[in-house]
């Protein structure tokens, strides 16, 4: 089977100079899943099956979003490295994913941490604005590490058509 055929069976092929923005956006925003849910309700979880145990929450706030990271960074990997960029874009991407994902996990530490707090610690005024500005770090890092690229499949790099 020539490189072709395998790019023309890829689902991301785009015609040269268009953006699926339509995909790009269902990738930005749903590309890791099920996780963010879990890491919200593993809390909960917790404490129904371990009622008055002190620590199980903070174990669960550093082993949970150190796991997540890793699930993350393969997944934002493959993603990106099935796209339509050169090199440089895909190693930028990386940069950004890797800076994304990394702010995700204060995130998850500190959604997971709310648990051990006392009612209403975490959801002041001035903590909502934190909140904004870390989810609007991390979305525009995966917004520009989930690029899928205008490049032509057959000047793709992965291409070995001379």
């Amino acid at each position: 089977m020539s490189s072709n055929a395998l790019l023309d069976s890829n689902d991301r092929t785009m015609p040269k100079g268009r953006i699926a923005f339509g995909s790009w956006f269902l990738t930005v925003i749903s590309w890791d899943g099920l996780l963010p849910p879990v890491i919200l309700i593993v809390p909960y979880l917790l404490n129904a099956l371990f009622p008055n145990v002190r620590g199980v929450i903070e174990v669960a706030s550093l082993l949970l979003p150190i796991t997540a990271f890793f699930i993350r960074y393969f997944v934002g990997k493959r993603h990106i490295f099935s796209n339509h960029c050169g090199i440089w874009v895909r190693r930028a991407q990386m940069c950004f994913l890797c800076f994304g994902i990394f702010v995700f996990v204060l995130f998850d530490c500190a959604i997971i941490l709310t648990q051990a707090m006392p009612v209403g610690a975490a959801w002041g005024k001035g903590d909502q604005i934190l909140w904004m500005i870390l989810a609007s770090i991390y979305l525009t890092s995966m917004t520009i590490a989930m690029y899928p690229g205008r490049t032509e499949p057959s000047t793709c790099p992965r291409s070995s058509n001379p």
